[in-house]
C-alpha cells in the first residue's frame, strides 16, 4: 500500500464513474467517523485507505485495495491494554441495485445463480465510510489478546471464560452480518429472531 496522502476521503463516490476512469481513492478516515466497532475496540487514529476500482464482469465493478488501522483494546486473558495493528486486503464486488433490477428482466448469457450472492450493492452512490467499517469490523480478530509469550497476566495460558467464549461468539455473528448489503440493512436486522437461549 502507497503512503496515503493527508487527504479525508469523501462520504460518497460514484463507483460507475470511478470504474470507468480505473481510478484510486487514497485517503484516510477519521476514528470519530467509525461508529459500530464499539464493544471491545476503539478506534483513536485515522484509518490509512486505499481503494482501486475498475470495470467487472456482468456489469459488476472491483474493488482492490487495502486498509491500515491500530485498534486498542483490552487483553481478554491479562486484562491488560493491547494494541490491535488491522492491514486488511481488500477484493470486492460492487452493484448498483438500480442496474441490478433491469438486470433480472434481461438475464446476461453466462452469468450463474448466486456468482455474485456476496456482492455489495449501493444505489446511485456508495457510503466510503460503511465499506471501510465493514471491512475493519471483519479483519478485527474475535476476541483481542495479547501473543501467547507476550501476554502479562497470570492467566496467560488459561482458557477463555465461558463469558468471554459467549461474547466471541456473539461478535463473529455480527462480523457476519456486516457483508449484507447496505440497501435495508437496518430492516433485514431488525427481522432477525431473537435468540430463544435454549441449549439442546
Amino acid at each position: 500500500m502507497r503512503a496515503p496522502m493527508d487527504t479525508s476521503l469523501p462520504m460518497y463516490v460514484d463507483p460507475a464513474r470511478l470504474a470507468s476512469r480505473r481510478e484510486t481513492l487514497t485517503g484516510s478516515l477519521d476514528a470519530h467517523k467509525l461508529t459500530r466497532l464499539g464493544g471491545y475496540y476503539r478506534c483513536t487514529k485515522p484509518v490509512a485507505v486505499e481503494l482501486n476500482f475498475a470495470s467487472g464482469r456482468f456489469g459488476r465493478i472491483k474493488v482492490g485495495g487495502c486498509l491500515m488501522a491500530e485498534l486498542e483494546a483490552q487483553c481478554q486473558r491479562c486484562l491488560q491494554p493491547v494494541v490491535v495493528s488491522i492491514e486488511q486486503q481488500l477484493d470486492l464486488q460492487l452493484v448498483d441495485i438500480a442496474s441490478a433490477a433491469g438486470a433480472e428482466q434481461a438475464p446476461q448469457e453466462g452469468a450463474n445463480d448466486g456468482e455474485f450472492d456476496d456482492a455489495v450493492e449501493y444505489e446511485s452512490k456508495l457510503n466510503v465510510y460503511e465499506l471501510v467499517e465493514d471491512e475493519l469490523v471483519l479483519a478485527c480478530p474475535i476476541v483481542p489478546s495479547h501473543p501467547a509469550d507476550q501476554c502479562g497476566g497470570e492467566d496467560a495460558d488459561a482458557p477463555l471464560t465461558t463469558e468471554q467464549s459467549s461474547a466471541a461468539s456473539t461478535g463473529a455473528t455480527e462480523r457476519a452480518e456486516t457483508r449484507k448489503p447496505f440497501a435495508g440493512l437496518a430492516d433485514l436486522l431488525a427481522q432477525t429472531p431473537e435468540p430463544n437461549g435454549k441449549s439442546d
